[in-house]
């Protein structure tokens, strides 16, 4: 099963997001900010994640940099 990592900070879209690529056969990890997302691709390596651009306490660029950084998720 495939993982998608989720990285927003608007609740209701990450639990739309997540309950529909849950009922095709996804495995969603929900994260809220930078803090969280580290936590889980510590423990977890997810194949994808989808980031919120327009989320001004998300930098997404610091975000893919420290993303490709780290061996267990250089490949996302």
């Amino acid at each position: 099963m495939s993982k998608i990592l989720i990285i927003s900070e608007k609740t209701d879209n990450n639990n739309y997001l997540a309950n529909l690529l849950t009922e095709v056969g996804y495995e969603t990890f929900l994260v809220p900010n930078e803090t969280e997302l580290f936590k889980i691709t510590n423990e977890d390596s997810p194949d994808i994640a989808l980031i919120d651009t327009c989320c001004p306490n998300i930098n997404v660029s610091k975000i893919c940099k420290k993303l490709k950084l780290q061996n267990q998720t250089n490949d996302i």
